[in-house]
Order: C-alpha cells, then structure tokens, then sequence
C-alpha cells in the first residue's frame, strides 16, 4: 500500500520515536528508512484515569512530543516524527513490561489459557508548515500538527506450565515486551490463536500505518507530480522540473522570465548560501540535478543540438 509514495517518504526526514528494535525492524522490512530518536518520557501516566485504548495514545502522544520538542531546537524540523505505545489489557487491567523475572512469572502465569487483548496507540506529528495532514490538531503552541489512531489483537495463550513460563522467561525474551512475551520469537510457542494484526501484537500495527500514511500522502504526492518540487524564496520562483523527461533539467524563473542553464547553476549556490532552509537537502537535489542536465546536454550536443539555442528556422 505505501509503495506507490514510498520513494517521497524516503526523500524526506522521518524519526521513530522508539527504542524498540522490532518497530524499526517493521519499517525497514518495507523499505521504509527511519531516523531512530528514542524518547526520554517516562511511561508513569496514572493507568487508573484511562482505558487501555486512552493509555496507549496518551503514552505514545508524550513519547513523540518529547521527542519533537527536542528536535525543534534545531535548524530544521523532520518532516514525519512516528511515535507508538504498546500494553497488553486483561479486562480493564493494563498490562506493560515486567519489572523483574518474578513479575514476568506473573504475568504470563495470569495470561496463561485465556485471552487478552494488545493494544497499539500510534501518533504522527508534522511541522505545522508542511502540505501533509492539513486537518491535523496543533501540536507544540502550533509548531507541528499531530494525528493519533490505535489498533488491537485478541491474543489466546496456550495453557502454561509453570516449567514452559519459567523456561521461556530464562530466555530473557520477556524482559523488555509488553505482556512478557514476544510473538516473533520464542514467545510465538506460547501462543495458540490471535485475531487481528500481527504486527501489532509485535508493537506496531504495519497495516493501518500504511493505510493512514497512504491517506495522508495521496494528495501531497499529487501535487508534486503535478508542479514538480518547488522552492519558493521571498518573491524568486526556483522549480526543479521533472515531468516525464528521460533526463530531467533545471529550469529557474525569476519574475516569470526563466534563466538560461549556464546561468542557473550558479544562482541555485547562492540560494543555498543564502536560504535558511536544509541547505543539505537542497544541495543534494541541485547537485543530480546538474549531473542530469550535463548528461542531456551531451547527448545534445552530440546531434548538434543547444539546450539553450533555439533551432534556426
């Protein structure tokens, strides 16, 4: 689902907001390339004043926000932050990672020949000035805009032995994963049935994130195929054309009169110079860019052909 914008996702900064191997795993496995930022928030929301589906997005709300607002500090904000949460729920119990071997005793002694339920809260933030996720709520005194959906599995454990829990937990597998378990390890012995996503009881649910990225992107995507990238500075209009050209070229207009190529080069370094923007980024596009047109201008020169000479009649 997110391939056909993968390639615009990949062009941009996107932060994990997690520490989790699994959740990076997830979205590298797609060909997703993430900048893993694990936040410092401390999971410490009184569990008593929400429902599991409330804790999760609430926890992983503050996990990104945190995460953002150090991030603002810089020159540049990301362009997608991805924060997530995952407990385990009995009833209304909430269920997170177990702070001791005896406790992982517990709870997978509880959960054992019944069913409980994984809950995966997801939160998006993006800075207030970017295309994507226009009806997004105002995040940070309007620095980003945020979106937040959560996402559950039914989970039924096969009936635990007291020497299958305490064998599993010697693995050490269970010390750092919601509910004591991981299901994509040897954790998956001790499970006999789920309904839902998988990959949410892993701590990520890979389905509905591409569904709701795909959503968020499909316009944005649109509109840069249909424009091109544009990069607007004060009144001065810089477009770096694309279209379907078999060698994509350069073409910059100020006030409307376009620039001729040799001189185009050298007004985007002054741009970069000048512009308070990811100089990095811009840079990086220009320099292919440039390597493109001397391509094309090659093989037109080869049949004696100008980019910037009109053929004479």
């Amino acid at each position: 689902m997110l391939q056909p914008i993968l390639q615009t996702l990949n062009a941009q900064r996107v932060v994990l907001a997690s520490g989790s191997p699994r959740r990076k795993q997830i979205l590298e496995n797609i060909g997703l390339k993430v900048e893993v930022i694990p936040s410092t928030f401390e999971e410490n929301l009184d569990k008593s004043k929400f429902s599991p589906q409330e804790y999760v997005v609430e926890t992983a709300f503050l996990k990104t926000k945190e995460v953002a607002e150090r991030l603002s500090a810089g020159s540049t904000l990301p362009d997608l932050i991805i924060g997530a949460d995952t407990v385990v729920s009995k009833g209304n119990e909430i269920i997170e990672k177990p702070v001791d071997k005896d406790h992982a005793f517990q709870i997978l002694s509880q959960l054992s020949n019944c069913s409980h339920t994984v809950y995966t809260g997801l939160v998006l933030f993006v800075p207030s000035h970017s295309p994507v996720m226009s009806q997004g709520s105002p995040t940070l005194e309007g620095t980003y805009r945020s979106t937040s959906f959560v996402d559950s599995t039914s989970v039924h454990m096969a009936d635990l032995s007291e020497k299958v829990i305490k064998a599993y937990i010697e693995t050490g597998e269970s010390m750092d994963k919601a509910g004591a378990y991981g299901i994509q390890g040897v954790g998956g012995t001790l499970v006999e049935k789920i309904n839902g996503d998988y990959f949410n009881v892993m701590g990520f649910p890979l389905p509905k994130f591409a569904k709701e990225i795909a959503s968020l992107y499909a316009d944005f995507k649109k509109e840069s195929e249909k424009k091109g990238l544009e990069l607007n500075r004060k009144k001065t209009e810089v477009m770096v054309v694309s279209r379907k050209q078999e060698l994509p070229i350069i073409n910059i207009y100020i006030k409307g009169k376009r620039l001729k190529q040799k001189d185009q080069f050298k007004y985007l370094g002054s741009l970069i110079s000048s512009d308070g923007r990811n100089n990095s980024e811009v840079a990086s596009r220009i320099a292919q860019a440039k390597t493109n047109f001397q391509k094309m201008k090659t093989v037109l020169t080869n049949k004696n052909i100008h980019p910037d000479k009109k053929k004479s009649p």
